[in-house]
Formats: C-alpha cells, structure tokens, sequence
C-alpha cells in the first residue's frame, strides 16, 4: 500500500488526476493548477478556486496579532490570490463554516467581518454556503472570478525556452512574521510589525494580475506564490516541461526583511524560496515588463526559462545549483526536505 506521507500532496493530487482524465472528467486545467474554468453567459469565463483552512495545520490563535477577524481577511485573500493568478476580477464566493460548539457568536462575526473586509465592495460577495458543528475551526471558502470571453488566460503550462521570469512585490516577510508569530512574544516593534502583517494579512494582486493579463498580448505562463518561490517554481517548470533558472542576487526583500535577517542571522533568500504565503506573483514571458500599470506594487525580473527540466539558482559568481526541496506538505507532517 502506498502512503500518502511518501507520495505527498502533489502526488495525490497527481492520482486523482490521472484517474479523472482516464474517465474523462478531468478539468480543462487539469487538477494540478490553481483554479477550474469554464465558460458563462454574456461574454465572459468563469474562474473558480477552493482552499481550506484547519486550526492547527494552517493557523494558530496567536492572541491581538491573529484571532477570527485576520483569520477570515487571510481566507478571503489566500483564495483571491488565485484568481490574481489567472488575472481574473472578483464575483461572488461561498463559505463552509466549520465551528466548535462552544465557541461565541462575537467570534464567528468577526471572522464574517474579516472576510467582509478583504473581500470588498463592487461585486455580490457571500452567496451562501454551510455552516457544521467542528472540533476545531476548519473554514473553505470557494471563490470565482470572471474574465472576458476573449482574452488568453494565463497558465501555469505556458512557460517556454527565452522567457523572463518575473516576481511582483517582495519576498519571504511572510516567512519572518511567522517566525515572530511562533517567537511567542506579546510585542513587536513598528519594522517587524510590517513582517508580522506580511504573514497575517496579505493582499491579493487583483488588479495586478489582471493589468499583467492585458499587457502581455502573447501566450504567458502565471502563478501566485503560496508554497514559496521553490517549490511553486518548480510547480510552473513542470507543468511547462522547462527549467527555470532563478538568480539569487535578484529576488526583491523589503528593507525589514533584510534588518530581521541581519540581526537574527537567517537567510532573506532562504525565506523566499522556501516561507511560502507571500501571495505575490510569479509569472513568465517574452515581453519585458518594468512596471505594472496603475500600481506602485514592484514587479522585477529574477530569472528566465531554459530547455531542460527543475529549477537551478544562479549565483552572483556564475555558479548554478539545483534547490533543496524544504516546504510545507499536508501529509508529511510540515517542512519536507529532500
């Protein structure tokens, strides 16, 4: 018998899929990426994706930085995410809301008001959904996005040999917040309360994602980071059957980044490619992006896409190096490292 410890999420994943395409009722996307598609009425496609939350293997309770409120904020932007992936606008979601029995009514309205929060104005919000009795909180939240009828959609599959690899805002302060999260200290001063932040309340790249889709006019190839710059990376080469080669003097951190990493001797590099929830956006193409219009949000160039296969980092002296595997992974208890 084969054990989901040994083959982990990706390869469970990989099953179902193979056993969907073999009766034909495999997704046009297929399982492996971020979201489902089909098409709607009036013109436009449908993006739909799903994520699931459970105390103790995603989130703690940890006192004034994290309780129900940046719980529900965290779901709604984890899950916005995907769609910014697919440069796809906000519709409607549905909440499965699983609660202990004797939690308070006060605490499940902020978690309501937290996602009420990220999820914003402008478009239907909370359709509906269901509500179970848990011994811990366990929240899923479907989302789906549209995208007009006409415009190519970006895929995880698309990368190909001469292609830019790209990254939007800065990477691994949500790695550091954690790691102050998990410190188990009460305060925080203003710089690591921006790592803190980095980690409790992202922001989804919507209006980043959809500005990428319109500018880059050919076939591209985009993912959010969720999983950390390795191993979505490495996630992106596969499905394309490329190797990307990302330069390791290039990956952008954000000053309180670099004076946490400083003072407490880690490494900034290690904490983008191997923290995961950063929420920015990875993506590849022929065409040279600078800027991303009508935002201040930073997008730079980290690497590019070679014939071959898995992700190489590239030192400063020219050396290359295939990445240590170090992620989290649901059935192999955390961090898996190869």
């Amino acid at each position: 018998m084969t054990s989901l410890r040994d083959i982990g999420e990706d390869g469970l994943l990989a099953a179902f899929a193979a056993e969907l395409n073999r009766l034909g009722h495999g997704s046009s996307l297929g399982l492996l990426d971020d979201v489902a598609l089909f098409n709607a009425p009036n013109g436009f496609r449908t993006v739909v994706s799903m994520d699931t939350m459970v105390e103790g293997t995603h989130f703690r309770w940890w006192g004034d930085h994290f309780g129900p409120r940046e719980l529900g904020y965290k779901l709604a932007m984890s899950n916005l995410s995907d769609l910014a992936s697919k440069g796809a606008r906000k519709h409607s979601m549905m909440l499965s809301l699983g609660l202990p029995a004797d939690e308070t009514l006060e605490r499940a309205v902020e978690f309501i008001d937290g996602l009420n929060e990220a999820w914003g104005e402008w478009c239907p919000g909370l359709l509906g959904g269901d509500t179970v009795r848990s011994d811990v909180w366990t929240v899923t939240l479907w989302v789906a996005g549209v995208v007009e009828l006409n415009e190519r959609l970006p895929q995880r599959t698309a990368a190909e040999p001469g292609m830019h690899v790209y990254v939007t805002g800065r990477l691994g302060s949500s790695a550091a917040g954690l790691q102050l999260l998990e410190s188990n200290r009460s305060q925080f001063s203003e710089e690591e309360q921006l790592l803190v932040r980095a980690h409790t309340a992202p922001t989804a790249r919507i209006a980043e994602g959809v500005a990428i889709r319109k500018e880059v006019k050919n076939a591209f190839a985009m993912m959010d980071l969720s999983d950390g710059l390795s191993k979505d990376a490495k996630r992106m080469a596969a499905a394309s059957n490329v190797k990307i080669v990302l330069e390791v003097d290039k990956i952008p951190f954000s000053p309180a980044l670099n004076r946490y990493a400083d003072s407490n001797q880690v490494s900034p590099t290690d904490m983008a490619l191997y923290g995961g929830e950063d929420f920015e956006l990875l993506f590849a193409t022929h065409a040279e992006i600078n800027a991303i219009e009508q935002s201040d949000v930073i997008v730079t160039r980290i690497g590019k896409v070679e014939e071959g296969k898995g992700v190489e980092l590239r030192g400063t002296d020219g050396s290359r190096n295939k990445l240590q595997e170090s992620f989290f992974d649901h059935f192999t208890r955390g961090d898996k490292s190869k």
